[in-house]
C-alpha cells in the first residue's frame, strides 16, 4: 500500500500535470486559430484607449493585426501578420544614446532581430527626440510546435507505457514486478489483473 501522505502528493502532481497538459493544447489550438487568421483579409480599423491601443491594417496587402500598450516611457507592439509574429519595443532616448547605438539586423531565413534609431511619430507618447526601437519576428508555427509538443508526448506516454508494463510482466496500474504471482492480483496496488 502507498502511504496516504505520498498518495496525496502524487494525486496533487497528477492534477497539476493534467491541468499543464489541457492549458498547453489550448495554447496550442490558440496559435492554430492565430495562423489561420493571420491569412484573412484586414478591413482597417482601431480602437484607442489612454495607454491601449488595437487595430487591424492592410498593410501593402498583407493583413495585420496589432495590440500596441505604452508603459513606463516604452511602446511595446505585439503583432500577428501573415503567419508571423511581430514583437517590437520603442523607447524614448537622447542625443547621445542615439549616437552611440549602432543600428543592427540579422535574419536568418523567416526569423528577423534588428536594431535601429527612429524619429518619433504623431501622437507622441515621449518628449525624447529619439526612439530606440528593437524588432523580433518569428514564424507562428514556433510557438504552436513549442505548446503542442509536451501534451502529444503525455498522450503518447500512455499506450506506451501500458504495452511495455503488458509485455514485461508488470502490473499495469503501478509497474510492480508480477513474476512468479499466480494470484492474479498485484500485491502492491491490488489491482486484477
Amino acid at each position: 500500500m502507498i502511504p496516504v501522505c505520498r498518495r496525496a502528493m502524487v494525486m496533487a502532481l497528477t492534477k497539476v500535470r493534467k491541468a499543464l497538459i489541457v492549458g498547453l493544447a489550448l495554447g496550442a489550438a490558440g496559435a492554430a486559430v492565430l495562423y489561420v487568421i493571420s491569412f484573412r483579409p484586414a478591413p482597417e480599423w482601431r480602437w484607442r484607449g489612454r495607454y491601449f491601443e488595437l487595430y487591424q491594417w492592410p498593410s501593402g496587402g498583407w493583413p495585420s493585426r496589432e495590440v500596441s500598450f505604452v508603459m513606463g516611457g516604452s511602446r511595446f507592439i505585439l503583432g500577428i501578420q501573415t503567419g508571423h509574429v511581430r514583437i517590437e519595443c520603442y523607447s524614448g532616448i537622447n542625443d547621445l544614446q542615439a549616437a552611440l547605438t549602432k543600428n543592427t539586423f540579422r535574419g536568418y531565413g523567416e526569423f528577423f532581430v534588428s536594431q535601429n534609431v527612429e524619429e518619433p511619430w504623431p501622437p507622441r507618447w515621449t518628449n525624447d527626440p529619439w526612439l530606440l526601437r528593437r524588432f523580433l519576428r518569428f514564424p507562428l508555427w514556433l510557438p504552436f510546435v513549442a505548446l503542442a509538443t509536451f501534451p502529444t508526448l503525455a498522450f503518447v506516454r500512455g499506450p506506451f507505457r501500458r504495452w511495455h508494463r503488458r509485455h514485461g510482466g508488470l502490473c499495469l496500474k503501478c509497474g510492480y514486478d508480477l513474476t512468479g504471482n499466480v494470484s492474479g492480483v498485484c500485491p502492491e496496488c491490488g489491482t486484477h489483473m
